[in-house]
């Protein structure tokens, strides 16, 4: 069956992406009985053709990744799963029963929150590990030793990201802008709030409205920087705000502003310009810079590959992340072995958008990743991207 169903995904990504195996396409071997067994359990072959690309995509850069650690020694075998659908778990609680799943060192996959619970459970049945690659609303290292997320949970990185930021500007004037009936971000704004707290700091808060820019200017301080922290992450908040900003820096050239905002925020392009004008800070799980040596060397390996393919348009990047995640898990397997995590640590890689840092949640759970990094965008035009969680 397992043999059967990576042929199917072979052929799909054929059919799809017009790739063909040609010698210089990695390589995969089902045939080493003595090597790490590794499955990837995704949504393959999904009613919506869009999103059957997304999740060949993170396998081809699992792929890519694969053939990178083959080169280190790493003797794998990987078996390849359709789940199906991205929110049912019918088909993959039939795979469940088969010997192939209970036979993994490693399972990577699930999508939705009941697919990952369903994983979760059998992995610790099992004792097999388990990696979420993906994010999910639920805490499953809470409670579970073989779990390792990748993707922490938003309350998990807000109070991460709110740490950090309390540490970075606690002494300076903090102004969140609330937009009406969209604060999307206020379990973030609460989490701030309480780090601020801790440290005798209060903040101001202004609504997103026609007196905007009056009421904004009442609450700057002149002898310190100001803070301005975005209580959501819309693109109709900046439409409003960015101009009333550019109007207060043109009036008050010597002002010391700067603008923290959020993780959607590298999405918009069309703001790019003044994000860097109003020396913008975004905190993000996930950030890949075009710029970077590496990165531009994995683009073109991919387009290598697979038949001069680009990667989907999509926040995170799936073939980033399936080769980040392939890249730090098989570093582990092929360094420490079956049970890597006795040493995780000692795991150290370098990856195109995630940030990888994790550290055991309580005595009966698993591991979280605590990584994240901070953006600013200067604004001498450069982008600096710095990692915490380690």
């Amino acid at each position: 069956m397992i043999k059967r169903t990576l042929a199917f995904l072979m052929l799909a990504v054929a059919c799809i992406n017009g790739y063909s195996q040609t010698e210089s396409a990695p390589e995969w071997n089902l045939q080493d009985v003595d090597a790490i067994k590794v499955g990837v359990v995704l949504p393959f072959v999904n009613k919506s053709e869009g999103k059957s690309a997304r999740f060949i995509e993170y396998y081809e850069g699992f792929l890519l990744a694969l053939e990178e650690m083959k080169a280190k020694g790493l003797s794998a075998n990987v078996y390849v799963f359709d789940m199906g659908s991205e929110e049912g778990t019918t088909k993959l609680e039939s795979l469940l029963e088969t010997t192939e799943m209970r036979d993994l060192d490693l399972i990577i996959g699930g999508f939705s929150p009941e697919q990952v619970d369903v994983l979760s459970n059998f992995a610790k049945k099992e004792g097999i590990k388990y990696a979420i690659p993906f994010p999910t609303k639920t805490n499953e290292a809470q409670k579970n030793t073989q779990v390792l997320q990748l993707n922490a949970p938003s309350d998990v990185l807000y109070d991460n990201t709110a740490q950090v930021l309390a540490d970075f500007f606690g002494n300076d004037n903090i102004i969140y802008i609330m937009e009406n009936g969209n604060n999307s971000k206020k379990e973030f704004v609460t989490t701030l709030n309480g780090q601020l707290n801790q440290r005798g700091m209060r903040a101001s808060s202004i609504a997103l409205n026609d007196n905007l820019a009056t009421n904004l200017a009442s609450v700057l301080d002149l002898n310190r920087k100001n803070i301005i922290v975005a209580a959501s992450g819309s693109a109709q908040l900046l439409e409003t705000l960015l101009p009333v900003l550019n109007l207060i820096k043109e009036e008050e050239p010597n002002i010391d502003l700067a603008l923290f905002g959020h993780p959607e925020w590298q999405t918009y392009p069309q703001f790019f310009a003044n994000f860097h004008k109003n020396d913008t800070y975004i905190y993000t799980p996930f950030y890949m810079s075009d710029d970077d040596y590496k990165t531009k060397q994995f683009i073109s390996n991919y387009q290598r590959w697979y038949n001069d393919k680009s990667l989907i348009n999509t926040y995170p990047k799936y073939g980033a992340l399936g080769y980040d995640t392939g890249i730090y898990f098989l570093t582990g397997l092929l360094k420490y072995g079956k049970n890597f995590e006795s040493n995780i640590n000692s795991i150290s890689v370098s990856t195109l958008q995630t940030p990888i840092s994790f550290s055991k949640v309580n005595s009966a759970g698993g591991y979280m990743n605590n990584g994240f990094y901070i953006v600013h965008y200067k604004i001498d035009g450069s982008v600096d991207k710095i990692e915490y969680g380690k």
